[in-house]
Protein backbone atom coordinates (compact mmCIF):
# COMPACT_ATOMS: atom_id res chain seq x y z
CA UNK A 1 0.00 0.00 0.00
CA UNK A 2 1.38 3.15 -1.33
CA UNK A 3 -0.47 5.24 1.90
CA UNK A 4 1.70 7.50 4.19
CA UNK A 5 1.40 11.31 5.50
CA UNK A 6 -2.29 10.60 5.38
CA UNK A 7 -2.29 10.29 1.25
CA UNK A 8 -1.35 8.04 -1.47
CA UNK A 9 1.82 9.22 -3.75
CA UNK A 10 -0.87 10.15 -6.46
CA UNK A 11 -2.86 12.62 -4.08
CA UNK A 12 0.59 13.56 -2.84
CA UNK A 13 2.33 13.66 -6.43
CA UNK A 14 -0.99 16.17 -7.43
CA UNK A 15 -1.05 18.56 -4.48
CA UNK A 16 3.01 19.22 -4.54
CA UNK A 17 2.55 19.71 -8.42
CA UNK A 18 -0.54 21.91 -7.74
CA UNK A 19 1.39 23.93 -5.02
CA UNK A 20 4.84 24.37 -7.52
CA UNK A 21 2.81 25.52 -9.90
CA UNK A 22 0.81 27.92 -7.68
CA UNK A 23 3.71 29.40 -6.30
CA UNK A 24 5.17 29.27 -9.55
CA UNK A 25 3.08 31.14 -11.32
CA UNK A 26 2.68 34.16 -8.34
CA UNK A 27 5.94 34.28 -8.79
CA UNK A 28 6.10 34.90 -12.37
CA UNK A 29 2.69 37.75 -11.89
CA UNK A 30 4.41 39.52 -8.73
CA UNK A 31 7.51 39.89 -11.13
CA UNK A 32 5.74 41.21 -13.98
CA UNK A 33 4.00 43.21 -11.47
CA UNK A 34 7.60 44.61 -10.22
CA UNK A 35 8.76 45.03 -13.93
CA UNK A 36 5.72 47.19 -15.14
CA UNK A 37 6.37 49.21 -11.65
CA UNK A 38 5.44 53.15 -12.72
CA UNK A 39 6.14 55.02 -16.01
CA UNK A 40 8.14 58.19 -15.44
CA UNK A 41 10.67 59.93 -17.99
CA UNK A 42 13.82 59.06 -18.93
CA UNK A 43 16.99 59.26 -16.14
CA UNK A 44 20.64 59.50 -17.49
CA UNK A 45 22.65 57.36 -15.04
CA UNK A 46 26.48 57.51 -14.55
CA UNK A 47 28.79 54.29 -15.38
CA UNK A 48 27.79 53.06 -12.16
CA UNK A 49 24.31 53.27 -11.75
CA UNK A 50 24.39 51.57 -15.45
CA UNK A 51 26.46 48.84 -14.50
CA UNK A 52 23.86 48.01 -11.81
CA UNK A 53 21.36 47.94 -14.43
CA UNK A 54 23.32 45.94 -16.35
CA UNK A 55 25.13 43.40 -14.65
CA UNK A 56 24.19 43.74 -10.36
CA UNK A 57 26.66 44.58 -7.92
CA UNK A 58 29.54 42.52 -10.21
CA UNK A 59 29.12 44.47 -12.67
CA UNK A 60 29.65 47.81 -10.82
CA UNK A 61 33.03 46.08 -9.62
CA UNK A 62 34.28 45.51 -12.71
CA UNK A 63 33.50 49.06 -13.86
CA UNK A 64 35.50 50.42 -10.92
CA UNK A 65 38.43 48.19 -11.73
CA UNK A 66 37.98 49.04 -15.21
CA UNK A 67 38.39 52.52 -15.20
CA UNK A 68 41.27 52.26 -11.91
CA UNK A 69 42.94 50.10 -14.42
CA UNK A 70 43.12 52.23 -17.23
CA UNK A 71 44.49 55.33 -15.37
CA UNK A 72 46.79 53.69 -13.55
CA UNK A 73 45.88 53.50 -10.04
CA UNK A 74 45.24 49.20 -9.94
CA UNK A 75 47.90 47.41 -11.71
CA UNK A 76 48.01 43.75 -12.15
CA UNK A 77 51.06 41.85 -10.91
CA UNK A 78 52.67 38.75 -12.62
CA UNK A 79 50.20 36.70 -10.43
CA UNK A 80 47.51 38.18 -12.20
CA UNK A 81 46.23 39.91 -8.43
CA UNK A 82 45.66 43.54 -8.70
CA UNK A 83 47.57 45.70 -6.55
CA UNK A 84 46.84 49.47 -6.00
CA UNK A 85 49.66 52.07 -6.63
CA UNK A 86 50.31 55.78 -5.75
CA UNK A 87 47.59 57.30 -7.71
CA UNK A 88 44.98 59.14 -5.82
CA UNK A 89 41.40 58.76 -6.69
CA UNK A 90 38.42 60.98 -5.00
CA UNK A 91 35.21 58.74 -5.75
CA UNK A 92 33.88 56.24 -2.84
CA UNK A 93 33.84 53.53 -4.80
CA UNK A 94 37.26 54.18 -6.11
CA UNK A 95 38.92 54.46 -2.87
CA UNK A 96 37.65 51.64 -1.39
CA UNK A 97 38.55 49.38 -4.08
CA UNK A 98 42.21 50.61 -3.39
CA UNK A 99 41.96 50.11 0.11
CA UNK A 100 41.06 46.71 -0.31
CA UNK A 101 43.79 45.77 -2.79
CA UNK A 102 46.56 47.28 -1.08
CA UNK A 103 49.28 44.72 -1.89
CA UNK A 104 47.24 42.18 -3.88
CA UNK A 105 43.48 40.50 -4.11
CA UNK A 106 42.08 38.71 -6.76
CA UNK A 107 38.90 40.04 -8.68
CA UNK A 108 36.85 37.14 -7.07
CA UNK A 109 37.92 38.30 -3.82
CA UNK A 110 37.23 41.90 -4.73
CA UNK A 111 34.25 41.69 -5.87
CA UNK A 112 33.27 39.44 -3.03
CA UNK A 113 34.66 42.24 -0.81
CA UNK A 114 32.86 44.77 -2.56
CA UNK A 115 29.35 42.66 -2.39
CA UNK A 116 29.58 42.42 1.31
CA UNK A 117 31.05 45.98 2.07
CA UNK A 118 27.28 47.51 1.14
CA UNK A 119 28.42 50.88 -0.08
CA UNK A 120 26.18 50.83 -3.29
CA UNK A 121 22.78 51.45 -0.78
CA UNK A 122 23.04 54.98 -1.85
CA UNK A 123 22.92 53.85 -5.42
CA UNK A 124 20.35 51.40 -5.13
CA UNK A 125 18.38 54.33 -3.13
CA UNK A 126 18.90 56.54 -6.11
CA UNK A 127 17.75 54.07 -8.80
CA UNK A 128 14.41 52.98 -6.72
CA UNK A 129 13.53 56.37 -5.85
CA UNK A 130 13.78 57.06 -9.79
CA UNK A 131 11.81 53.77 -10.57
CA UNK A 132 14.62 51.83 -13.01
CA UNK A 133 14.20 48.27 -10.21
CA UNK A 134 12.06 47.25 -8.01
CA UNK A 135 11.79 48.44 -4.03
CA UNK A 136 13.11 46.41 -1.30
CA UNK A 137 9.18 45.47 -0.27
CA UNK A 138 8.99 43.62 -3.28
CA UNK A 139 11.93 41.62 -3.33
CA UNK A 140 11.56 40.82 0.35
CA UNK A 141 7.93 38.86 -1.06
CA UNK A 142 10.01 37.42 -3.83
CA UNK A 143 12.23 35.84 -1.58
CA UNK A 144 9.98 34.63 0.83
CA UNK A 145 7.72 33.21 -2.54
CA UNK A 146 10.86 31.71 -3.87
CA UNK A 147 11.75 30.30 -0.53
CA UNK A 148 8.02 28.46 -0.19
CA UNK A 149 8.54 26.92 -3.19
CA UNK A 150 11.94 26.11 -2.39
CA UNK A 151 10.35 24.26 0.95
CA UNK A 152 7.80 22.23 -1.24
CA UNK A 153 10.54 20.81 -3.01
CA UNK A 154 12.48 19.65 -0.31
CA UNK A 155 9.27 18.68 1.06
CA UNK A 156 8.66 16.23 -2.06
CA UNK A 157 12.43 14.91 -1.84
CA UNK A 158 11.82 14.16 1.82
CA UNK A 159 8.57 11.74 0.63
CA UNK A 160 10.59 10.32 -1.70
CA UNK A 161 13.38 9.28 0.50
CA UNK A 162 10.55 7.84 2.79
CA UNK A 163 9.22 5.82 -0.10
CA UNK A 164 12.04 4.30 -0.64
CA UNK A 165 13.06 3.58 2.51
CA UNK A 166 9.35 2.23 3.40
CA UNK A 167 9.12 0.24 -0.12
CA UNK A 168 6.14 2.23 -1.40
CA UNK A 169 8.13 4.15 -4.64
CA UNK A 170 5.90 4.58 -7.31
CA UNK A 171 5.82 6.58 -10.70
CA UNK A 172 4.41 9.62 -9.20
CA UNK A 173 7.27 10.29 -7.30
CA UNK A 174 8.84 11.41 -10.01
CA UNK A 175 6.80 14.76 -9.98
CA UNK A 176 9.31 15.76 -7.43
CA UNK A 177 12.30 15.81 -9.85
CA UNK A 178 10.06 18.55 -11.92
CA UNK A 179 9.42 20.44 -8.98
CA UNK A 180 12.99 20.81 -7.72
CA UNK A 181 13.64 21.81 -11.38
CA UNK A 182 11.21 24.82 -11.19
CA UNK A 183 12.57 25.56 -7.68
CA UNK A 184 16.20 25.77 -9.46
CA UNK A 185 14.96 28.15 -12.44
CA UNK A 186 13.48 30.62 -9.75
CA UNK A 187 16.13 30.64 -7.25
CA UNK A 188 17.88 33.85 -9.13
CA UNK A 189 14.87 35.34 -9.26
CA UNK A 190 15.89 36.31 -5.15
CA UNK A 191 18.94 37.03 -5.75
CA UNK A 192 18.78 40.91 -6.87
CA UNK A 193 15.69 43.62 -7.26
CA UNK A 194 14.53 43.44 -11.06
CA UNK A 195 15.31 46.33 -13.55
CA UNK A 196 12.06 47.69 -14.11
CA UNK A 197 10.59 48.91 -17.62
CA UNK A 198 12.57 51.83 -16.69
CA UNK A 199 15.95 50.44 -16.03
CA UNK A 200 15.24 48.43 -18.67
CA UNK A 201 14.53 50.96 -21.20
CA UNK A 202 17.21 52.86 -19.86
CA UNK A 203 19.96 50.02 -20.71
CA UNK A 204 18.38 49.61 -23.96
CA UNK A 205 18.93 53.35 -24.72
CA UNK A 206 22.60 52.97 -23.49
CA UNK A 207 23.76 50.32 -25.79
CA UNK A 208 22.23 51.62 -28.69
CA UNK A 209 24.19 54.75 -27.81
CA UNK A 210 26.95 53.17 -27.33
CA UNK A 211 30.29 54.06 -29.60
CA UNK A 212 31.64 50.24 -28.52
CA UNK A 213 28.90 47.56 -29.99
CA UNK A 214 28.80 44.38 -28.09
CA UNK A 215 32.35 42.81 -29.05
CA UNK A 216 36.32 42.59 -27.63
CA UNK A 217 37.30 43.44 -31.07
CA UNK A 218 35.57 46.97 -31.04
CA UNK A 219 37.33 47.99 -27.73
CA UNK A 220 40.60 49.60 -28.85
CA UNK A 221 39.03 52.07 -31.71
CA UNK A 222 36.68 53.14 -29.64
CA UNK A 223 38.07 53.95 -25.72
CA UNK A 224 39.78 57.60 -25.40
CA UNK A 225 40.16 57.58 -21.50
CA UNK A 226 39.00 55.87 -18.39
CA UNK A 227 35.74 56.98 -18.19
CA UNK A 228 35.05 55.20 -21.69
CA UNK A 229 36.70 52.17 -20.84
CA UNK A 230 34.25 52.08 -17.26
CA UNK A 231 31.35 52.97 -19.53
CA UNK A 232 31.78 50.40 -22.07
CA UNK A 233 32.44 47.80 -19.25
CA UNK A 234 29.24 49.04 -17.53
CA UNK A 235 27.19 48.36 -20.56
CA UNK A 236 28.96 45.04 -21.96
CA UNK A 237 31.02 43.66 -19.13
CA UNK A 238 34.98 43.35 -18.65
CA UNK A 239 35.29 41.12 -21.50
CA UNK A 240 35.07 44.76 -23.29
CA UNK A 241 38.06 46.06 -21.37
CA UNK A 242 40.71 47.09 -24.57
CA UNK A 243 43.35 45.15 -23.54
CA UNK A 244 42.87 41.58 -23.94
CA UNK A 245 46.17 40.83 -21.16
CA UNK A 246 43.73 42.46 -18.54
CA UNK A 247 40.61 40.90 -19.61
CA UNK A 248 42.23 37.41 -19.39
CA UNK A 249 43.49 37.94 -15.61
CA UNK A 250 40.18 40.04 -14.63
CA UNK A 251 36.94 38.79 -16.57
CA UNK A 252 35.29 36.26 -15.02
CA UNK A 253 32.86 33.96 -16.45
CA UNK A 254 29.76 32.71 -15.25
CA UNK A 255 29.82 29.07 -14.44
CA UNK A 256 27.44 26.93 -16.73
CA UNK A 257 25.11 26.39 -14.21
CA UNK A 258 24.56 30.45 -13.71
CA UNK A 259 24.44 30.71 -17.43
CA UNK A 260 21.84 28.42 -17.17
CA UNK A 261 19.46 29.52 -14.72
CA UNK A 262 20.75 33.16 -16.36
CA UNK A 263 19.88 32.88 -20.05
CA UNK A 264 23.58 33.21 -20.82
CA UNK A 265 23.79 36.63 -19.03
CA UNK A 266 27.09 37.49 -17.41
CA UNK A 267 28.31 39.59 -14.46
CA UNK A 268 25.40 38.16 -12.14
CA UNK A 269 22.28 39.63 -13.37
CA UNK A 270 20.36 43.17 -13.87
CA UNK A 271 19.86 44.09 -10.36
CA UNK A 272 21.03 44.46 -6.28
CA UNK A 273 20.32 43.88 -2.61
CA UNK A 274 18.73 46.23 -0.61
CA UNK A 275 22.99 46.75 1.18
CA UNK A 276 24.55 45.65 -2.20
CA UNK A 277 24.97 42.23 -1.07
CA UNK A 278 23.00 39.64 -3.17
CA UNK A 279 22.66 39.63 -6.77
CA UNK A 280 19.86 38.45 -10.05
CA UNK A 281 18.57 40.35 -12.68
CA UNK A 282 15.32 40.99 -15.16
Amino acid sequence: MDVAWGMTNSEFGFLLFFLAILLRGGIALFNLLAWAGRRAGYFEPDQYQLAYLSGGVDRVTDSVVAELVAAGALRIDAGGKLCATAIRVHHEYQQRVLEWAGGGITMAELRRTFRRSGITRALLAWLRARGLISGSGRVRTLRVLVGLLGAVAAVGLIRIVDSAVRGYFSPECLVVPLVVVIWVGTIQLGWEPHRTFNGTRVVHRARATSEVPAGAWHAPRAFSNPVEVATAVAIHGMEQYPDERVVAHLNIPLPWWKRALLGGRSGGGDGGDGDGGDGGGE
